[in-house]
């Protein structure tokens, strides 16, 4: 064919790009540029809206071709070669080797994405056309090339046809380039090599439009022997391996990954929809069981199909508990080879996930990879990740080891040292070997060795957070009980830090058992101070004292002077939460002065930190201020994130207390950009809590009530219930403040029950003071006197929260009418403000003069 000049002419005579004409008539710019230069001619309906577009006939366009423009035989030619019938380049061929679309698949769940991302390299002009979809065995790749080659649109754009060549491990690959040869309309007689074969291929599709899929590529020669079309023809591989992938097509592979939950349970959906209605639970369980895989879901959803067309319960509940189970998944088969890969897989090898993955792993060689390979499944499967170091400790291969495991798709590189194996692979690999005791000991053994080298890297350990529980759940499964209880002792304050309370308890109450049982008192000790902190941290102040106290006898019986100094600290800070404050200082009093002599800055610094706390909620805040100041210069000078963090929360406290509301929220925001870094959630909690009370001072209320929600999901996924009472205190405040009164009031009740369920002494005086005002507010007299009094008579060790009762008491009785009784509680208020050096003494004493002059007329 010419190039269309005619067609050209009339476009760029109307200032149209091809763009716009593409736009115009229904199609793509890339199949415009093709009319224009002769390689394909329009379709039917194309020429129609040409005609009608131009107002011109199929001549005056140059849309019909003169017959004698065929291609000649001498163009085509190659080594004893003929054309069987006179070839006609605008003929579509559709390789009958291209497998029909199962009936289910439609366009597949979850691919849009991929897809699109495909059609856009296949419909540019870049030279050379190499697209390649590379990712596991199972993932959908051959799915997706087949989807691409029923498509109309991309058929449309390749208008002289599709063919297809499935490999797999051992391809005829003459048998595959002879059978395109006939689709190209060639009589073959003697050729037989492959490099002839490619030459006159290449010949015969000379300047055809054509889309080439070479499917389940094993070797890069295989693949390269199918490099046969011309200028305007391109290439699809598929391969399960990465590599092969990139060295075919560079930046322009694509990786195919698993799908998401969502979309997981959605092709389900498509076998068994009654399940996903009926029992969505249950759905997501099998989806996440295979790691979202679609081959694996493909071949639950046939197996749960063939056992629910006759609607009987029974059979589908028996059909699910037989899918529960790992081995029965692996070796699931398909009977009618209707999910069978479409390359030249042996038809007499039962198709599963068990036999799809074996083939990779016959690929490796028998010693350094297939026993890295093995001993990685001890990690767990993907999403999590595993670090390069860890993967050599334990399996004491070479790291070059893992890249051959990358290579051949059975690991994932995710990110600079790290990988991960998919669900389905681990599982293939369990299912191969028995548990090596020796894997385990070592997994251990390197995970205690990094949290021990890891201990203020709290980011590192994040890392590492999900293998560590593995390895000790292996370690107590192994009975290996001093190990176990180690790697509690080290892993602890990172659970700690991050409010994974429920885990810390189970795995801290094992370990404690186990030191008693081996008569270990330093392990002893290290377990009854974790204890003690978690349960602080979980407001169950009575086994905070309990544990701490048991920790303090032994370590005074061991005469051990750094444990005594700790449990001291600890006690200072569970007496300072019940309100014994007294107590509170003796325990910390005596523990700074060990601190002090036994040199130790890091523990002056924690115990200065709550001792400030203390002097804070005593409102003591100028002694609370020098305190502070000395813990925040050597926190800083420490380096120390936790005591930098908590002695700024306690200075913008005191900036609170001094409405000096815009320092308190430097101070707090400094500490809650250190708490998200560290990710140390109830110090997070209790900064949202004091931030949301600067925040709504200075009216800014929507941010201050979006920190609230956070801090509300965060206590809610660390258990800390004081810190969730504090924050429904806050939210009521933030209510009131704004008018909505019915808001507040139920958020002060949730705020209440949570505190009276902890023994919290102070906090519960200020949530009921808080109701007091919320009922002052609401015009509530008598309910308001009798909350203040309440809180006056309870809230004997809180001076600040007496004197904003005495005030809200002594702001009720104005309100009924009694000046003298509401002129005396407002004296004692003033007076108890002026003690503590607080300036709401200034606001109290005004409002009794304008009391007093209203009296006086």
């Amino acid at each position: 064919m010419k190039p269309n000049h005619r067609l050209k002419h009339e476009r760029e005579q109307r200032g149209w790009s091809q763009a716009k004409l593409a736009e115009l008539v229904g199609t793509n710019p890339a199949t415009v540029g093709r009319w224009e230069r002769g390689v394909s001619s329009p379709y039917p309906i194309h020429r129609e809206r040409l005609c009608g577009l131009f107002n011109k006939d199929v001549q005056e366009l140059g849309l019909i071709e003169d017959n004698n423009s065929a291609l000649q035989q001498d163009t085509i030619g190659g080594p004893d070669l003929k054309p069987a019938v006179t070839p006609d380049v605008r003929s579509f061929i559709f390789d009958p080797a291209i497998p029909m679309l199962p009936l289910e698949t439609g366009t597949p769940v979850g691919r849009d994405p991929v897809l699109a991302r495909l059609k856009k390299q296949l419909y540019s002009e870049e030279v050379p056309g190499f697209s390649a979809l590379s990712g596991l065995p199972g993932v959908g790749k051959t799915t997706l090339a087949l989807v691409l080659a029923h498509d109309h649109e991309v058929q449309e754009h390749f208008n002289d046809g599709i063919l297809w060549a499935g490999l797999g491990i051992q391809p005829n690959i003459e048998e595959i380039q002879a059978r395109w040869g006939v689709q190209l309309g060639l009589e073959v007689t003697t050729i037989k090599s492959r490099s002839d074969w490619a030459k006159t291929l290449r010949a015969a599709i000379g300047l055809r439009c054509m889309l080439l899929i070479i499917d389940d590529v094993w070797e890069v020669d295989d693949a390269l022997a199918f490099q046969v079309g011309g200028p305007y023809c391109m290439y699809l591989f598929t391969t399960r391996f990465p590599q092969i992938a990139i060295q075919i097509a560079g930046s322009r592979t694509i990786a195919v990954s698993e799908l998401s939950e969502e979309n997981g349970v959605d092709l389900l959906a498509h076998f068994v929809p009654g399940l996903i209605e009926q029992d969505s639970t249950t759905a997501r369980r099998l989806v996440n069981s295979v790691g979202a895989l679609p081959l694996a879901l493909v071949l639950m959803g046939r197996y749960l199909r063939s056992h629910t067309y006759n609607e009987q319960p029974r059979r589908l509940y028996n059909a699910l508990q037989d899918l529960d189970n790992t081995e029965n998944r692996m070796h699931l088969g398909d009977p009618h080879g209707l999910s069978r890969p479409y390359s030249n897989y042996s038809h007499r090898m039962r198709y599963s996930l068990q036999s799809v993955i074996a083939l990779s792993d016959e690929r490796l060689d028998k010693t350094q990879a297939q026993s890295m390979f093995r001993a990685l499944s001890i990690f767990p499967p993907k999403p999590n990740t595993f670090s390069e170091d860890a993967a050599v400790a334990i399996s004491k291969q070479p790291a070059e080891t893992l890249d051959t495991l990358c290579d051949v798709g059975l690991i994932e590189s995710s990110g600079p040292g790290r990988y991960m194996m998919h669900q389905t692979i681990a599982d293939y690999v369990r299912a191969q070997t028995e548990k090596d005791t020796l894997l385990c000991e070592r997994m251990i053994t390197y995970m205690t060795y990094y949290i021990q080298t890891h201990s203020h890297d709290y980011q590192a350990i994040e890392q590492e957070h999900v293998n560590i529980l593995a390895a000790l759940e292996e370690a107590a499964r192994q009975t290996m009980e001093r190990e176990f209880m180690q790697a509690v002792t080290a892993f602890a304050p990172f659970l700690r830090i991050r409010g994974l309370n429920d885990e810390a308890r189970s795995y801290l109450h094992r370990a404690y058992q186990i030191a008693q049982k081996l008569d270990d008192y330093l392990e002893e000790m290290k377990l009854l101070s974790h204890l003690g902190r978690m349960s602080e941290r979980l407001s169950e102040y009575k086994e905070a004292e309990h544990y701490l106290s048991e920790g303090l006898n032994l370590a005074r019986k061991y005469g051990q002077t750094d444990y005594i100094c700790l449990f001291l600290a600890y006690l200072g800070i569970v007496m300072d939460k019940i309100g014994a404050y007294l107590r509170a200082e003796i325990y910390l009093q005596e523990g700074l002065l060990l601190a002090r002599q036994l040199d130790q800055p890091e523990r002056i610094c924690e115990v200065l930190c709550s001792l400030g706390t203390v002097a804070n909620h005593q409102g003591n805040y100028i002694a609370a201020g020098f305190i502070l100041s000395e813990a925040l210069e050597l926190a800083r000078r420490l380096e120390h994130k936790e005591y930098i963090m908590q002695a700024l929360t306690q200075m913008g406290v005191i900036a609170v207390s001094q409405e000096d509301y815009t320092r308190a929220c430097a101070y707090f925001l400094e500490a809650h950009d250190l708490a998200r870094q560290t990710g140390y959630q109830d110090l997070t909690i209790q900064l949202i809590v004091n931030l949301s009370a600067a925040l709504g001072s200075l009216g800014e209320y929507e941010q201050a009530e979006q920190y609230l929600q956070k801090g509300l999901n965060l206590s809610q996924q660390s258990g800390n219930r004081a810190g969730r009472a504090m924050l429904f205190n806050n939210l009521s405040s933030l209510a009131s403040l704004q008018g909505q009164y019915e808001q507040a009031r139920a958020y002060l009740q949730e705020g209440l029950e949570i505190v009276r369920s902890i023994n919290h002494l102070r906090l519960s005086n200020h949530i009921l003071y808080e109701q007091g005002e919320l009922a002052l507010a609401t015009h509530q007299y008598a309910e308001a006197q009798n909350i203040f009094e309440e809180v006056i008579r309870s809230a004997t060790a809180f001076p600040e929260i007496r004197a904003n009762a005495h005030y809200g008491l002594a702001r009720t009785m104005a309100r009924l009418g009694n000046s003298d009784e509401a002129s005396q509680q407002g004296e004692a208020s003033a007076q108890i403000f002026e003690t503590l050096g607080l300036p709401k003494a200034i606001t109290v004493r005004n409002w009794l003069a304008t009391l007093s002059k209203k009296k006086s007329r």
